[in-house]
């Protein structure tokens, strides 16, 4: 194309766009990062900044940095996107839709999850008014609402609407196929939700050995289905071979470009910390809390419920420690978000309160420990 047409040629920026598409999936993200901005700045620069395909190519930029960990710049982009494409193309335009659907993701990992329901229900509402109901872009934007379903505790909706996604790119892109295999490991999770561990540790295996094949061993996914098989694991009694899959995925962060900023990667890091402070590795488990806390607090709000469930997870570890003035600190600072965004009935909220009384117990501080016990 640059040989034929020229750098600026239309052909030219849809196929360095689709490109920087196809090296995201991959998880190339410097590449594909380098890439769009070339792309970003070529277009703005030929059709101005209120035009629909400039708007286009902010969204494909606002991807790779919601995959690298970069949710505020993305959530930006994202936002200024869409009322222009929207104004051009049409509310309901498929390319509308699939950045709507970017920004609910977005959204979600942010943790403003009410704000993330509302536009997935929008997205599949208006692809349902269009295609059948297996095409693969209606079968993409149901699975991303029963993630954000099931992380608003709305498991039993989420696990039909993840079946309901399963039977259909099963039907339509096969056994082998990365998305399949995506959802099948989603309805793993809500299996695990519902204490059923058993019967959720085959699918995690089927999904890996898809995604190893598919994506390689160090793929943001695949590491993903490493930490889910190790929870499970853990939770199933098998420690040791846990602790080996959840090294796996730290190594695999180490290889990665995302260096383990993507939200998706924290629970795995802060579930091997409490495997090791389970174990009696205090020092190696705070250290662990505390480099996921420090990576966790640039990218995400400061009442986002993962930061303040890491948190209260850490000040445990200080607490064992003995450590009591830091323990306090982060106990407190969690509790009050907790309550905050989970209410005081949560079992996370109640649990913190526990751990505030064990801690005032141990400290030799019993009118607090009574306060909290109370509580």
């Amino acid at each position: 194309a640059r040989k034929t047409f020229g750098e600026d040629d239309q052909g030219t920026l849809e196929t360095r766009r689709n490109l920087a598409i196809v090296l995201a999936e991959q998880g190339k993200f410097e590449e594909a990062e380098t890439i769009a901005k070339e792309n970003m700045t070529r277009v703005q620069r030929l059709l101005g900044a209120e035009h629909e395909i400039t708007a286009q190519t902010h969204s494909e930029l606002a991807r790779v940095m919601a995959e690298t960990g970069r949710l505020k710049e993305a959530r930006t982009l994202y936002e200024s996107a869409v009322p222009v494409m929207a104004a051009k193309m049409g509310a309901e335009h498929k390319e509308v839709l699939s950045v709507k659907n970017n920004l609910a993701t977005v959204y979600k990992a942010l943790g403003m999850l009410e704000e993330a329901e509302r536009i997935q229900r929008e997205v599949v509402a208006a692809h349902a008014k269009v295609l059948p109901p297996e095409h693969p872009q209606l079968l993409s934007a149901q699975n991303n609402l029963a993630t954000v379903l099931q992380r608003r505790g709305k498991n039993k909706e989420a696990a039909e609407v993840f079946e309901k996604t399963l039977a259909g790119r099963i039907k339509v892109l096969g056994e082998d196929h990365v998305s399949t295999a995506t959802t099948r490991l989603n309805v793993a999770v809500c299996l695990v939700a519902d204490n059923r561990q058993a019967e959720a540790e085959p699918l995690v295996r089927q999904s890996l050995a898809v995604l190893e094949k598919r994506l390689g061993p160090d793929h943001p996914k695949t590491l993903t289905a490493y930490g889910n098989l190790a929870y499970i694991l853990e939770d199933l009694g098998n420690t040791a071979e846990a602790e080996t899959w959840f090294r796996r995925v730290l190594t695999g962060l180490k290889k990665n470009t995302t260096g383990g900023a993507d939200p998706e990667m924290w629970s795995a890091i802060n579930n091997l910390a409490m495997l090791l402070m389970k174990a009696g590795k205090l020092d190696e488990a705070a250290n662990q809390f505390r480099d996921l806390i420090q990576t966790c607090e640039p990218t995400v709000p400061t009442d986002h419920q993962y930061l303040a469930i890491f948190r209260n997870n850490y000040g445990e570890c200080l607490t064992r420690q003995h450590v009591y003035e830091a323990a306090e600190a982060e106990l407190l600072k969690s509790q009050k978000v907790l309550e905050k965004t989970l209410g005081v009935e949560h079992p996370r909220t109640v649990k913190g309160a526990g751990r505030l009384a064990t801690l005032y117990e141990q400290w030799g501080k019993p009118e607090q420990a009574a306060a909290w016990k109370k509580q």
